[in-house]
């Protein structure tokens, strides 16, 4: 079976332990978590939070926590390019990467999902759909509306991929040229370089991501 790296870009939300406990029972010997930390002063809870979930789960994989000197923001997108680099560094490099964040949980099956289409489709990116849960605004919808690769069309959970020279983009403006923050087209971009780089995606009708399936818990200092 094809194994898969997940990288969760975090600011050591308590949502972190949905997340990972959702992850845990899905994974398989040669899956790898990497737990990108985006606030310096959250990686010993973060890495307390996901050596717990491992220990309690007996979750298969490698499961890895990255400390950071300062917050990038971005929407998570720095850390995810600071990962995709570490991961090409190594001598032996994972096939297959995927990212959700840290407030987000990957469906049930969505592992599954995942594998079942690699092998199905082989060395091109796919994207599958994802669902807003009560936690975000736009409860109950679901993406894409079209298959398409259209910014606000396409989120990060959606996208799985090949490693490769694609990164997640730092743009801040939409089509409509309003600003958004830095990073906000970042998903877009990443699905761009993807179809230069392996060609147009595989659209894939599976839900493999819950986003914000839970009511936001505000914490001081933590955004």
């Amino acid at each position: 079976m094809t194994a898969i790296t997940i990288i969760i870009p975090t600011v050591g939300r308590p949502s972190l332990y949905d997340t990972l406990i959702a992850l845990a029972p899905q994974m398989i010997d040669g899956d790898r978590v990497m737990v990108m930390c985006d606030l310096p002063v959250a990686y010993n809870r973060v890495s307390d939070m996901a050596r717990g979930v491992k220990f309690a789960t007996k979750a298969k994989g490698t499961w890895r926590c990255y400390p950071t000197t300062k917050q990038l923001g971005a929407f998570g997108h720095r850390q995810r390019n600071r990962a995709l680099n570490l991961l090409c560094e190594l001598t032996v490099r994972p096939d297959w990467v995927w990212s959700i964040d840290d407030d987000d949980e990957p469906a049930f099956g969505a592992l599954d999902f995942i594998r079942a289409r690699i092998e199905e489709h082989g060395n091109r990116p796919l994207v599958f759909r994802m669902r807003y849960g009560v936690g975000h605004h736009a409860n109950g919808m679901v993406l894409p509306h079209r298959n398409q690769i259209a910014i606000g069309d396409i989120g990060t959970p959606m996208i799985v991929a090949p490693l490769c020279p694609a990164e997640f983009g730092l743009r801040s403006t939409d089509s409509l040229g309003r600003d958004h923050g830095e990073g906000y087209c970042g998903d877009y971009e990443y699905a761009k370089m993807l179809e230069e780089e392996l060609g147009a995606p595989v659209w894939c009708d599976e839900i493999i991501a819950e986003i914000r399936p839970k009511p936001a818990i505000i914490e001081e200092g933590v955004a």
